[in-house]
Order: C-alpha cells, then sequence, then structure tokens
C-alpha cells in the first residue's frame, strides 16, 4: 500500500468536505441575514406602512369634503368633528433605504415582490411631497388671497357664486382625487408584499439558503 497516496487522498478529501461546509455555513448566515431584513420590512409594512397608507387616503377624502362644500352647515358640520389630520413621521422610506438594492432583490425573493418593494419605495416619497394638510394649506391660502384681494364679506355666498372659486376648489380636488389613487395603489401593494413576505422562519431560512446570488425568479 502507498502510504503517500492514502495520505494525499485524505488530505484532498479533507480540504473538499471543509470547503463544503464552509460553502453551506457561509450560505446559512446569509440566509438568516436575509430573513432579519424580511422580518424588519414585514413589521413595517403590517404595522406601520398600512395604517399609514390607509389614513393617507382617510385624511385626503376629509380635506376634499372641505374643498366641495358650499353649505355653511356642511361646513360647520366638518368643523366640529374637530379631525386632525396626522402628519405621519414613520410613513418613509428610510426603511427601504437604508438596504442596498441587492439585499432588497434578494430579501424580495422573486421580481414580483422586487417590483412591490420598488412601488412602494418611489410612492411613499412622492406621496411624502403631497401630505394631506400640505393641499389644504395651498388650497386655503389661494382662497383666503382672493377673498382678501376683493375684501369680500359673505364668504359662504361668494363661495357659491364665484366661478374663479369653483376652478380653484375643481382644480385641488383633482389633486387630491389622484394622490388619494396613488395612495390606494401603494395600501394594495402593501398588501400584496405582505402576503408574499409572510411565512415561518424556518421555511424562509431554507429558501434563502437556495437562492443562488443576484437571481431572481
Amino acid at each position: 500500500m502507498d502510504l503517500s497516496r492514502v495520505s494525499l487522498e485524505g488530505i484532498l478529501t479533507g480540504a473538499l468536505l471543509g470547503l463544503i461546509m464552509k460553502s453551506l455555513y457561509d450560505r446559512l448566515l446569509t440566509a438568516l441575514r436575509l430573513n432579519r431584513l424580511r422580518r424588519v420590512i414585514l413589521d413595517y409594512s403590517v404595522f406601520i406602512g398600512l395604517d399609514k397608507s390607509s389614513q393617507y387616503i382617510k385624511d385626503m377624502k376629509h380635506i376634499k369634503r372641505y374643498m366641495e362644500a358650499e353649505d355653511e352647515d356642511e361646513i360647520s358640520g366638518i368643523q366640529s368633528a374637530n379631525y386632525g389630520v396626522d402628519e405621519m413621521p414613520m410613513f418613509t422610506s428610510d426603511i427601504f433605504k437604508s438596504f442596498s438594492q441587492d439585499e432588497l432583490r434578494r430579501v424580495a425573493f422573486n421580481t414580483k415582490n422586487y417590483i412591490s418593494l420598488l412601488d412602494i419605495y418611489y410612492s411613499i416619497d412622492f406621496l411624502r411631497k403631497y401630505m394631506p394638510f400640505q393641499l389644504w394649506e395651498k388650497y386655503h391660502r389661494k382662497l383666503r388671497i382672493h377673498i382678501e384681494e376683493k375684501q369680500i364679506e359673505g364668504e359662504i355666498k361668494h363661495l357659491k357664486e364665484c366661478g374663479y372659486l369653483k376652478s380653484l376648489a375643481r382644480e385641488a380636488i383633482n389633486e387630491v382625487e389622484a394622490k388619494m389613487v396613488r395612495a390606494e395603489a401603494t395600501l394594495k401593494q402593501f398588501c400584496n408584499l405582505i402576503n408574499n413576505l409572510r411565512g415561518l422562519n424556518l421555511f424562509w431560512i431554507i429558501k434563502y439558503s437556495f437562492i443562488l446570488d443576484n437571481d431572481l425568479k
């Protein structure tokens, strides 16, 4: 028996097993990290994303009622409700920006989920530029300027009769409705993402363990 040959084969076999074990260990570490990121995104979507996108729509509907109101009793009724719009400091895309695009792609696991993530990412940034209270202030500022310039008394009566104010209200309402459509689409994307990313940690760890680098289905 050639002992040198046996020794060399043993070394090579051990080295090969070592490489395999190292590869499996690295994959497990990657899978654990990806699963943690999935949990972060899922928690944000469930506890913040759904709530704030729904609240955004609710707030927009409220200021739309203001813009549509022409009757003094209706306006008084809206005011007496003492409704306060939400500034939504937690409705932000920062959570998604904290991950690299490669991490987001791999956490998403497939193209459909990745597109949902991107849609949410950019939609939140877009909606943040047009918060309900800001749109209301923009409209109300124009209304006040017109009332003060014309030195008008009896604002409600003028609001019913003035063609300029009607066009101003219609323009503001159109803008509100457009942002509501975007918010409703974002809410739907949050729902889709939650349905697709929920599940047992072990199940996802196994899935992430077999994902190929930079691959998407």
